[in-house]
Formats: structure tokens, C-alpha cells, sequence
């Protein structure tokens, strides 16, 4: 606090050190802030959600008399598009993949129609930084070094409309209906069938994308004992044949 004095002290999520017990911090550093704002010596800019003002910060005499409230309307989905390009090299370095341009407009797109609790931009930077999770660990699972996926991969749309469709519950067939659908549509049949494989049928269902994207592929499934593998074959064709897939 002392190193702010003649400046501007930036306190996100402000909202934590303020609501009695419910508070994240002693009630000390709650004190503090309140000195702060009675000190004009130092300007606060804090970061918070209109329920946690409403709830926290608003009872607070001290914060309700001192503090100028200024409402930031939530990201446009273009302004979205253009903060998860900046942010795009740091999350793809931390899970090691490339982020297609289009998985930027479909996590914006997305998160600001199905993750509501959340505005823009923020829910559509979790929902990119949940698709590059689940497609690294598709990435490390023991099915895809079998089937041979090494490297980097690429998120795309489509690993974004798997990754709504695991956070809301919502069948991947409600999100979208067009050919860009297929590979989401193929995780969601074939973990409706083959139970408790999900890094397996993720894998092998990567291996099928990029396949049908360049030569064809013949797939040989090679795991240890109580992986389904008889399954696979089975419960293949009947995805083929619901999608109509060459």
C-alpha cells in the first residue's frame, strides 16, 4: 500500500477482501483497503461482477460513500475475437498446440450463447483454455501415442463444440448440424457406447479426423487388458453408417 502513494493501486476481483466472513482475506486487509480509499494520497481502480458490488462492496459504508461505481458493458463477440488473438501464443505454448483462427470465433461465439454466468470476454477464454486442455490430454493419452499422434496438434472448431458440450450437457447435435459437426458428433456416439475410455475414444477419433483431412488410414487398436478393444470395431460402423461417412 505504502509503494502506491502518489499513484494508482489496481486491485482485481476487489470484491474478496470485503463481505464479512464470507471474505477470502483476513479482515485486516479489508481494513486496509478501507484507509486507502479514505487517503487521497492513493487512487484504487478495483475489478468487480455486479453481484459481487451488489453483495459485498455496497453494504460497506465506507466503499458505498467513497467509491465512484463505472460499468463495463461485456466484450462484443468481435472484441472477443480480438482478445483471445492476443492471448492465442501464451495458451497455445502452455498445452503445447496450435489454435486455428476459426476455433477464436467459435469460442466467442459459443461462450457468449451457452456460458451466460459468465461475460464475454472471460467465459471465452476458459472455454479455449478447456479445448487445449482436452486436446493435450487426448494428445498424452496412452490410445494416441499407439495410434501414432505426436507432436503438435491443431484446435479447431470443432474440439470447441466438444468442449460446450462437456461443460453444459448439451448433445453436440443441438450446438450445430452441419458437416463441421462430425467429429463431435463421433466422440459424443462412440463415449455413449464404450464406457470409461474417454482418452481412448478421444484419440482414436483424432486419428479419424485427420485421416479422412489426408490419405486414407487403416487403424490397428493395440491397449492393455480391459480396454474394450473388441468394442471398437463393433461400434464403429454404426457411426459410419448414421453419418453417412465414407
Amino acid at each position: 500500500m505504502r509503494r502506491a502513494r502518489g499513484g494508482i493501486l489496481f486491485v482485481p476481483h476487489i470484491a474478496r477482501f470485503f463481505g464479512g466472513l464470507r471474505a477470502d482475506f483476513p479482515e485486516a486487509a479489508g481494513r486496509e483497503l478501507q484507509k486507502a480509499f479514505l487517503d487521497s494520497d492513493v487512487a484504487i481502480i478495483g475489478s468487480a461482477t455486479e453481484a459481487e458490488y451488489t453483495e459485498r462492496l455496497q453494504p460497506d459504508a465506507v466503499i458505498a460513500e467513497h467509491a465512484h461505481v463505472l460499468r463495463v458493458e461485456p466484450a462484443t463477440p468481435e472484441e472477443t475475437v480480438a482478445i483471445l488473438d492476443v492471448i492465442r501464443p501464451r495458451i497455445a505454448a502452455d498445452y503445447g498446440v496450435r489454435i486455428a483462427d476459426e476455433s477464436l470465433k467459435e469460442a466467442a461465439k459459443l461462450a457468449g450463447r451457452y456460458l451466460t454466468d459468465t461475460p464475454l470476454p472471460a467465459s471465452a477464454v476458459h472455454l479455449l483454455h478447456r479445448a487445449c486442455a482436452m486436446v493435450h490430454m487426448g494428445l498424452r493419452s496412452a490410445a494416441g501415442r499407439q495410434m501414432g499422434m505426436a507432436g503438435d496438434e491443431t484446435v479447431d472448431a470443432e474440439d470447441v463444440m466438444l468442449t460446450v458440450s462437456q461443460m453444459t450437457g448439451i448433445p453436440v447435435r443441438r450446438l450445430g448440424a452441419d458437416e463441421r459437426t462430425r467429429y463431435a458428433n463421433m466422440v459424443e456416439h462412440l463415449r455413449q457406447r464404450i464406457i470409461g475410455q474417454d482418452e481412448a475414444v478421444l484419440a482414436v477419433s483424432r486419428a479419424v479426423k485427420m485421416a479422412r483431412a489426408g490419405p486414407l488410414a487403416a487403424s490397428s487398436f493395440s491397449a492393455p487388458p480391459g480396454w474394450a478393444k473388441p468394442s471398437w470395431p463393433r461400434r464403429w460402423p454404426s457411426f459410419c453408417s448414421a453419418a453417412r461417412m465414407p
